[in-house]
């Protein structure tokens, strides 16, 4: 980048295009399968827009809005975080991540412990130690993953000499692009964790089958599950812990 004599902007704008087709080429099979991922929780949170603010239906209870802002608004940051790594951004993709890693914890927290307080705060906008206030309180499994895995997150998104990159040399940067790029999937596939298990009730796939469109239902969610499946089945032994993690169930 030094080295170069076009003004910054134009060198970065012609090296990311370049980078590119790099990412695309060398995790091409990932960035399908989180795209899939994301286009599926996509279609199964519009079709059940229907029982929004309708707990009775639904069966999620009064604090369903902190379940669909953790997988509706989270789309948008899957998507940017996809296309910043893609041009070879993976230190800025890995701040939008951050922010996934929490709302995921912490809504599947609040929905199972009832810890209406917790939501409050959440609703008031105030900041929330997940570390304390989330993960600390899970008894009975071991959360070392995740925990590690929030811990990456943080030295990115905080100014350590982890944050941020030197470069747009995919030669000296595509460890770190692949690395972001499974941590990505491990978040997609946790979400679909929590839209399957959690956000999708026995009360929604109800009222589903008897006054909605069953079929097509049917079909997204197997489909959903098949690429939980294949997703888990195809990372590395830590990235599928840190899922077994988030998908276990949790004692309080």
């Amino acid at each position: 980048m030094l080295n170069s004599k076009k003004p910054l902007f134009s060198y970065l704008r012609n090296q990311s295009a370049k980078v590119r087709r790099q990412v695309e080429k060398e995790n091409a099979v990932n960035l399908k399968l989180i795209t899939l991922l994301c286009n599926s929780q996509f279609d199964l949170v519009k079709r059940t827009m229907g029982f929004m603010e309708r707990p009775d239906l639904s069966g999620r209870s009064q604090i369903e809005p902190i379940l669909f802002s953790a997988l509706y608004k989270n789309l948008i940051s899957f998507y940017s975080a996809i296309e910043l790594i893609s041009n070879g951004l993976h230190g800025p993709s890995m701040v939008l991540i951050r922010p996934i890693f929490e709302s995921l914890y912490l809504a599947k927290y609040c929905y199972l412990s009832g810890n209406s307080p917790l939501f409050r705060r959440w609703e008031s906008g105030e900041h929330i130690n997940i570390t304390n206030e989330v993960l600390n309180k899970i008894k009975g499994i071991d959360l070392s993953e995740s925990k590690r895995l929030l811990k990456a997150l943080n030295q990115f998104s905080h100014h350590t000499i982890y944050s941020s990159q030197m470069s747009l040399d995919y030669n000296l940067e595509s460890q770190s692009i692949s690395s972001g790029i499974c941590t990505i999937k491990i978040l997609a596939t946790a979400s679909h964790h929590l839209l399957n298990r959690h956000y999708i009730t026995g009360q929604t796939r109800y009222y589903m089958e008897h006054y909605g469109d069953w079929e097509k239902f049917k079909i997204t969610t197997d489909t959903a599950r098949e690429l939980y499946r294949i997703s888990r089945a195809s990372m590395t032994k830590p990235a599928r812990k840190a899922v077994i993690e988030y998908s276990s169930s949790w004692v309080f």
